[in-house]
């Protein structure tokens, strides 16, 4: 590749000799950042062996034996399109501690928040939450994973789909917990089959998704004097501000990169083509298309960086370099913004969205990735997979915690959260600060076997309220924790009832989005 980026002009033999290289380097699989300490690539290499399947959970029965008494946390949200409900026990009262994995360390203070709640519930449930690098996250799981040794919960990414599925190191989601039909009308990319086996069968979820654009150093910034209106919107324009950020050393070479890419060249130049209006495969998913005029522009843009001693390709990696304060500016998609919090809590920087060749938006601004949910191995034995599934179950039928995500992500990155999403930052909640929410809403609608309610539950109280019907529910959860009590009708609870209704009432005000902030004082 060295030959290839020492010169201006790009030969066919030189163009096809550099677009090989990218997709051999993992291009083609790659649905998500080059492999790092926190984010991922590609499938990992070695496939594991096949594994034999297991009988898929059936729903967790209510136990008989009982459990210490815990409390109801989050319950009754139907975001899955079946109502989660507590259980008077779960695993029989027995004691039991599920193995939870991730690799990417800001995530981990969600699932002790998570799984923290999840134990008030069901004190004899504990959790032991472990955090692998990247690097080693998946060879671990290849290898743990079929032998049984591996976590009874794991963060899954869509990079791994096929041979993960393959070897069966992921079960179905069980649809009497995740109702299909429920999923395809009310969750993006289900219609689609993004999250299926060959057969049809959900595996994964998602909660989001990501897509590239801008970081840059504000000290950097700052100091070279520049505004908003120096922000790039053409990839020219990226190039004459990277010259103005470059630092060179006295031999003259790069001391600090201006536009530091290094170790993302492929993803780059990947999304340069999407913002062409170019796919990468043909519409029958059977061809490559790399040999395009697209693709040859987009490498002779990033080449162009090289020539011109913006960056250098003996420079270091993006993720290093920009942490280290030895980029001035980088792009990554947005779960940098995290890992540079985390790891690197000093540097200060802001993003902005990427150029593209024109300065407009469209046809595409990059491509987007969604962001999976954790899933359950069918090595475990059926009875902890049956806790495994149910903790999920709570933790993704809880509108609450899925609306907070795209917020507080957002917050994280140093971005304003717009109006139209309708969650809280929890990062003080995460952090073990301070709670941000001082109410939960449930709801029900009209089913087979359910009936139409809302339900708001605060510390001490819970309502709720049936469509139709002048009569509900009003218990005090600190005196009577079992909702034994019904003071809906009590006289003395009347002025606590319509307080009640009223706050109740707002909740669901401030639920709606708001998609333009009040200017006019009246």
């Amino acid at each position: 590749m060295s030959a290839i980026l020492s010169g201006r002009s790009l030969s066919r033999r030189d163009f096809l000799k550099a677009t090989a290289m990218l997709v051999g380097g993992g291009m083609l699989a790659a649905c998500a950042p080059k492999p790092a300490p926190e984010q991922p690539t590609t499938a990992p290499k070695e496939e594991a062996p096949t594994a034999k399947p297991e009988a898929t959970p059936q729903p967790v029965a209510t136990q008989e034996a009982p459990a210490a008494k815990g409390e109801a946390v989050a319950v009754g949200g139907d975001a899955t399109g079946v109502p989660y409900a507590m259980k008077a026990a779960i695993f029989g009262g027995k004691p039991i501690k599920l193995v939870l994995w991730d690799w990417h360390t800001p995530r981990l203070k969600y699932w002790e928040e998570k799984s923290v709640q999840y134990s008030k519930m069901y004190p004899n449930v504990s959790f032991e939450i472990v955090n692998l690098p990247w690097g080693e996250y998946w060879t671990k799981a290849t290898a743990a994973l079929p032998a049984n040794q591996g976590p009874d919960i794991y963060h899954f990414h869509n990079s791994n789909h096929t041979p993960f599925i393959k070897n069966n190191l992921i079960e179905p989601v069980p649809e009497d917990l995740f109702d299909r039909s429920f999923l395809e009308k009310n969750w993006a990319g289900f219609k689609e089959g993004h999250f299926h086996d060959a057969n049809g069968h959900i595996r994964y979820l998602p909660y989001g998704a990501m897509a590239a654009m801008m970081y840059f150093n504000k000290t950097m910034w700052d100091e070279a004097k520049l505004t908003d209106a120096d922000l790039p919107q053409t990839w020219d324009d990226m190039l004459n501000l990277g010259k103005k950020l470059t630092k060179y050393d006295e031999a003259g070479n790069v001391d600090v990169a201006g536009f530091l890419f290094n170790g993302y060249l492929e993803l780059l130049w990947n999304d340069m083509n999407y913002e062409q209006g170019r796919y990468m495969y043909t519409k029958n998913g059977k061809g490559c298309q790399v040999d395009t005029a697209e693709g040859k522009r987009s490498l002779q843009t990033i080449l162009r960086f090289y020539d011109e001693k913006v960056n250098s390709p003996k420079f270091l990696e993006f993720i290093e370099g920009f942490g280290t304060q030895k980029g001035a500016s980088t792009w990554s998609w947005t779960w940098l913004s995290g890992y540079l919090h985390e790891t690197y809590p000093d540097l200060k920087f802001f993003t902005a969205k990427m150029p593209t060749f024109t300065g407009k938006d469209l046809p595409s601004l990059g491509r987007q990735n969604y962001e999976v949910s954790l899933v359950v191995p069918p090595q475990q034995p059926l009875e902890r997979r049956q806790v495994a599934w149910d903790f999920m179950h709570w933790l993704y039928s809880n509108d609450e915690n899925l609306v907070d995500l795209a917020p507080t992500f957002a917050a994280a990155a140093g971005l304003p959260v717009p109006g139209r999403m309708t969650g809280v930052d929890q990062r003080p909640a995460w952090a073990g600060e301070r709670a941000v929410r001082r109410y939960s809403i449930a709801e029900n609608h009209h089913g087979t076997n359910h009936c139409h309610l809302r339900t708001y539950i605060e510390e001490r109280y819970k309502l709720t309220v049936y469509r139709t019907l002048n009569h509900g529910e009003l218990f005090d959860l600190l005196e009577d924790s079992e909702e034994r009590r019904n003071l809906w009708h009590e006289p003395a609870a009347q002025p606590l009832k319509q307080e009640l209704l009223l706050r109740f009432l707002q909740a669901t005000l401030e639920t709606e989005p708001m998609r333009m902030p009040r200017i006019a004082g009246a």
